[in-house]
């Protein structure tokens, strides 16, 4: 129940900005498909760039997150409940692996109707393609979120022990 609440509480926390990052994306994917227009697609990997944004997002978001709760105090508030430093890191990774997930997925559905829209229909090897570099992305989104973790845990475990 502990994580329940430490998910919902992140979620709320990231709302606003899950619809400003949504809206900058849609930007975003409109101005490539304008630009793109009259050039013909002959292969996924050509419009790599369509999926790397997704990967971007769930990092900073994360960043984002780590940075409110800092600055807001919300990691003292937090270990005065029944959470231990090792839920509440537990949480933020799995609430990390939602996000990273999410954003990989979304990427992939856009990047499949991008292909649709230019009347390109993908083969196995765009298939593959895009599961790898999806795996690639899903990476180092995981190895950034785990960096800024454990820089957001040291300086957590320093607050509390001058306290």
């Amino acid at each position: 129940m502990k994580r329940k609440g430490l998910l919902l509480n992140d979620f709320y926390t990231l709302k606003d900005q899950y619809f400003t990052y949504g809206k900058v994306m849609l930007a975003l994917m409109v101005l490539a498909c304008v630009i793109n227009m009259s050039s013909e697609l002959t292969e996924l990997s050509e419009v790599a760039y369509l999926m790397s944004p997704f990967a971007i997002f769930a990092m900073s978001m994360m960043m984002t997150l780590f940075t409110y709760e800092e600055k807001s105090g919300f990691m003292k508030y937090a270990f005065t409940t029944p959470v231990t430093r090792k839920s509440y890191l537990q949480e933020k990774y799995l609430f990390s692996l939602f996000n990273t997930t999410a954003g990989i997925l979304v990427g992939i559905i856009l990047l499949l109707m991008y292909a649709l829209f230019h009347k390109y229909v993908p083969t196995v090897q765009d298939i593959g393609w895009m599961l790898l570099f999806s795996g690639g992305e899903f990476l180092v989104s995981m190895v950034m979120v785990a960096w800024t973790g454990m820089t957001s845990s040291n300086t957590m475990a320093m607050d509390l022990h001058l306290k």
